[in-house]
């Protein structure tokens, strides 16, 4: 999961054990440009791209069953 942080400031503020925490705790509570992301790409507005920014560097695929199961279970709560 991106921290949206350089390296050097990872480094810098977090050990491995609070790295572990705060990528655990954004996999639960994704931020909220992620959220969205994933509601656009179930509904069909935006597909994520295949590559990042000028760097090339492929994107981690956002989506997975347990992702696609919440946002599903989001839309139903909305009714």
């Amino acid at each position: 999961m991106s921290t949206g942080m350089d390296i050097e400031t990872v480094r810098d503020q977090f050990d491995l054990p609070r790295l572990h925490a705060f990528n655990s705790y954004t996999g639960k509570f994704p931020p909220l440009h992620v959220s969205v992301s994933k509601l656009a790409a179930y509904f069909g507005v935006w597909e994520p791209s295949k590559t990042a920014g000028k760097s090339g560097q492929p994107v981690q695929n956002i989506s997975n069953k347990e992702n696609d199961a919440a946002i599903a279970q989001f839309i139903t709560m909305l009714g």
